[in-house]
């Protein structure tokens, strides 16, 4: 699924965001602010995606990636 905007698009993870979750994830400060177990794997954002995929598909709950539609950077957390 893809909500496309002006400036970015919001969609859904794919297998390939994981390293992006990962680095952002990572950083220590960020457990201090979120729900993100810290250390934070590769194999945890690899895990987090195959649950949004699932999570997506019953309809349970959405969960979107941010693309800047003109240099296709993510900001994935």
């Amino acid at each position: 699924m893809i909500i496309r905007g002006g400036k970015i698009n919001l969609r859904t993870l794919k297998s390939s965001d994981a390293q992006s979750i990962f680095e952002n994830a990572k950083d220590k400060e960020i457990s201090q602010y979120t729900n993100v177990p810290h250390p934070y794997t590769l194999k945890d954002a690899k895990e987090f995606i195959k649950k949004t995929q699932k999570d997506n598909r019953l309809k349970k709950a959405y969960y979107f990636g941010i693309e800047d539609k003109k240099t296709k950077q993510n900001y994935i957390l």
